[in-house]
């Protein structure tokens, strides 16, 4: 039987290019030859560190953005010669309404053509293409009603009812006063698309994003705990955070 190290070293041996789009094959996907190349890997995760590093005025940033140029790359992200691109919504002569997007291979230049092209199209949004980002801790439970945080514009934004009026069932999060605390209950929603990215509220990260969030406190010792919704958790025990 074939040592899988011995495997991951055969591959690791596959010599690295020069620049890090040779990584990448023409249709913009990740080249055979380094797929579970930990020195590609490691290469991939630098270069979006190093171009989130290069940002000047972090701080002016969206809370979403701040949070993405922190956080390393997913494999979904790392596959993907252009996982980021910057999409905007402008009103032609005709009174029409055109679209735009530029792909990009990096946060940090994804940053920089979001600046320039905000000076000219006010509603410019980096766009996350291949990962749903959870809302930002600061954010959670202060939205105003009616806003959603989409999980792939990084921002929270007003959702729009979908045209063809479509619904679908989801367990829903709702208070119960007779309890005196929240709980799940099985509901029909219509469902509610972003009017720039295309999201909608049936991405999982969207549903944990936008509900009440709650604050579980814990006495000092405490090291395991009951689940507090024991319906949704499969009555398994959470180790207490």
């Amino acid at each position: 039987m074939t040592d899988p190290r011995e495997i991951q070293r055969i591959r690791d041996l596959v010599p690295l290019p020069r620049t890090i789009s040779e990584l990448y094959s023409a249709t913009g996907h990740l080249k055979s030859e380094y797929i579970a190349h930990t020195r590609a890997e490691r290469a991939i995760q630098r270069y979006h560190k190093r171009a989130g590093e290069s940002v000047t005025q972090p701080d002016d940033l969206p809370l979403g953005i701040q949070q993405a140029l922190k956080l390393p790359l997913v494999w979904v992200q790392i596959v993907n010669r252009y996982p980021w691109k910057v999409m905007w919504v402008r009103v032609d002569s005709n009174g029409r309404k055109r679209r735009g997007e530029l792909l990009c291979p990096g946060l940090g230049a994804a940053v920089i053509e979001w600046r320039r092209i905000l000076e000219l199209v006010p509603n410019a949004t980096i766009v996350s293409r291949a990962r749903g980002y959870d809302i930002h801790p600061d954010l959670r439970g202060q939205l105003p009603p009616r806003w959603y945080w989409c999980p792939y514009c990084m921002k929270p934004r007003k959702f729009l009812r979908d045209p063809q009026g479509r619904k679908f069932h989801v367990m829903k999060k709702t208070w119960d006063p007779e309890k005196g605390r929240f709980k799940y209950a099985a509901r029909q929603v219509y469902m509610l698309v972003c009017p720039m990215c295309g999201c909608n509220n049936r991405s999982p990260v969207f549903r944990r994003s936008n509900q009440p969030w709650e604050v579980r406190k814990f006495k000092r010792g405490v090291r395991r705990a009951r689940p507090l919704y024991p319906g949704n958790n499969n009555h398994r025990r959470r180790r207490a955070e």
